[in-house]
Formats: C-alpha cells, sequence, structure tokens
C-alpha cells in the first residue's frame, strides 16, 4: 500500500492577477520560471518582497534545475541542483535557523539513480553588486 502524499502548493499564471493577489500575500515561497520572468531575477525578487512582507523565498527556476533564491534578509543564493523539493527543504533549514552556506558541497540527489553535488553562490538582490 502506497502512503498519499500531500501538496500544499497553488500554480498562479500572473502575480499581478487580482484573483491570485489573497494567495500570494499568505505565500511562504513563490517560484517563477526563468522564461516567465519579466524582468532580471534580482529585480523581480525585489518586487515580491517589497509586494508580499510575509514572503520568506522569492524564486526563479533556471533551466538546468537549480534556482536563484531571494531570502527575506536581502541575501541572493544560487543553487546548482535540487529543483522545487530543493527550494522547499531549504525554505525549513532557513526557518530552523540554519545556515544556507552550510549546505555548500552537499550532494543533492536529483533523481532514482543522480546525483550532484550541491553549490551555493551568495550575493544581494537588495542593492547591486
Amino acid at each position: 500500500m502506497k502512503a498519499a502524499a500531500m501538496v500544499d502548493a497553488c500554480v498562479i499564471a500572473d502575480v499581478d492577477e487580482r484573483y491570485s493577489r489573497p494567495w500570494l500575500a499568505v505565500a511562504d515561497i513563490i517560484v517563477c520560471g526563468r522564461a516567465r520572468l519579466p524582468c532580471p531575477a534580482p529585480q523581480w525578487i525585489s518586487r515580491m518582497m517589497a509586494t508580499y512582507p510575509g514572503l520568506a523565498l522569492a524564486v526563479v527556476e533556471s533551466g538546468s534545475g537549480g534556482s536563484v533564491l531571494g531570502l527575506r534578509d536581502g541575501r541572493l543564493v544560487s543553487v546548482s541542483a535540487g529543483g522545487r523539493p530543493l527550494v522547499a527543504f531549504l525554505h525549513y533549514w532557513l526557518a530552523a535557523g540554519n545556515p544556507v552556506e552550510a549546505l555548500d558541497g552537499v550532494i543533492v540527489r536529483t533523481g532514482p539513480r543522480s546525483r550532484r553535488r550541491l553549490r551555493i553562490r551568495p550575493g544581494r538582490w537588495d542593492r547591486c553588486e
């Protein structure tokens, strides 16, 4: 017998759509694919953080399975692997007070038979570097 899985996720086509605003206002994580990105990632992350003060992570996915994450404190973190499951894990990791830098070099299972070493590159979304 397989265990049931419960996922709390909403898919929203447009963050500017009036219908979506109540969902986004209570979101911990907002993810945008690079193909739908209306501006550079740091600018989009800054806009999401300003618009939704309760947001913990604003994420831009790359086509290679990596992501750029904007953290509430202004840090911009690029991760090389893991996709959405890793983003969810990072949310809980950070909420527990753990440093994201501690995960640099960790091996992440990205599929049944594949593993990738996680690379974390820090930066800032709240100021140009």
